[in-house]
This record gives C-alpha cells, structure tokens and sequence, in this order.
C-alpha cells in the first residue's frame, strides 16, 4: 500500500475465477522502495486443502508462526494443480511503473 503496510493475499483459480481465501495486514511489516521480502508459502491437506504463509523483510528472523491460512473443499483444489508468482499494481496506483524481481524461487514436494 502507499504508506507501506503489507497485506498477504490467499486466492485460488478455477476455470479463470479468482476467489480469496484470505487476507491479512501483516503487523509489524512495512515495505519501502528497494526492502526484500521473504515468502513462504505451505499447501497441504485434501478436504479442505489449506494454504498458509509467512512474509518477512530480508536480514531479519523468519517468523515462527503462520501469519496468513486459509482453506477450501472445492472439488478442482483437491488435486494436483499449478504454483506460480503473479505481480499486480492496482489500476488507481500512481507510482508506475513499478519493478519487481524475484531472486529465488522454489518448490518441494513432501509426503503424499
């Protein structure tokens, strides 16, 4: 947001439909131009699959909590699916254009 706060947002896609799960502030963490955040993100379950994540600036201690979960039983997000990263700048933005880059990216598959 414009004067910092960092809001996480859980959403699914299906059939070119976004829903969100949930959305959060994250207390404590603000961003300005050039910080570094951290995500990780843990997907898990079937009926309901959950989805949880954490965000925190670079340099610092990773949370040890879940700042953000949400979960969902609908039928096509209780098996294999996509991951990906999506950068969005609202349409009433006033600082465009912005850059964003991702310097890692990685997935694991653990268990079953």
């Amino acid at each position: 947001a414009s004067n910092g706060v960092v809001t996480a947002y859980l959403t699914r896609v299906t059939s070119g439909t976004e829903t969100t799960l949930s959305t959060v502030n994250i207390a404590g963490l603000t961003y300005a131009a050039g910080d570094k955040l951290n995500v990780r993100l843990q997907v898990f379950g079937t009926n309901p699959t959950t989805v949880r994540m954490k965000i925190w600036k670079d340099g610092t201690t990773e949370p040890t909590t879940w700042l953000v979960s949400g979960s969902d039983t609908t039928a096509a997000f209780q098996g294999p699916g996509s991951i990906g990263l999506l950068s969005y700048l609202s349409g009433s933005a006033t600082n465009a254009p912005v850059t964003v880059k991702y310097s890692e990216f990685a997935a694991r598959l653990t268990g079953n």
